[in-house]
């Protein structure tokens, strides 16, 4: 199972993706993240980095990333965002456009075998679990890919470290 980031005052507190296991992890890091450049070459040797095209849909670059790597349990997407949306390359992940990437999303842990454990979605968008808007889009983000869905929650008061919480159903205690 991926353990989330022990050390948030690390430049690479993001990048502390787990230690190694038998679950196959891709990183998706939308090129307009400040410092994406740094970030890709401070990833861990065993996850998988891709760096999403900034002028092509990026839904669309991470479902034919996931369609060339079987048996992904873990995606970690490193994007800019707001309440209840991810940007992705040219695109936007939406309560808006769920439904247009309802079959991409589908698809996206649907190789794992049978017995597997729970996939898992993590997010690193900014804000992108705040309000209805954020915890409507979350549960409709599980609904389609049937992941456990952990999103980076900072602390309002901006004094406290960012803290894991899963927002979906089949959530686990990290």
């Amino acid at each position: 199972m991926t353990q989330p980031p022990q050390d948030y005052n690390s430049p690479f507190h993001l990048l502390s993706l787990g230690t190694a296991s038998l679950d196959n992890r891709l990183v998706f890091l939308d090129p307009m993240v400040e410092d994406a450049n740094f970030l890709l070459k401070a990833i861990a040797a065993e996850d998988t980095a891709i760096r999403l095209e900034a002028h092509q849909d990026g839904v669309a670059q991470i479902s034919a990333a996931l369609a060339k790597n079987l048996n992904v349990s873990t995606i970690h997407l490193i994007t800019q965002g707001s309440p209840g949306c991810l940007c992705l390359g040219s695109s936007q992940l939406s309560l808006k456009t769920l439904d247009f990437y309802a079959w991409d999303l589908q698809t996206w842990f649907s190789t794992l075998p049978l017995r597997s454990p729970t996939p898992t979605l993590f997010l690193y968008g900014s804000n992108v679990a705040e309000g209805e808007a954020g915890t409507e889009f979350l549960a409709r983000l599980h609904q389609l890919t049937q992941a456990a869905i952990a999103v980076l929650v900072r602390p309002s008061d901006s004094v406290g470290a960012p803290q894991w919480q899963f927002a979906s159903p089949a959530s686990k205690k990290l």
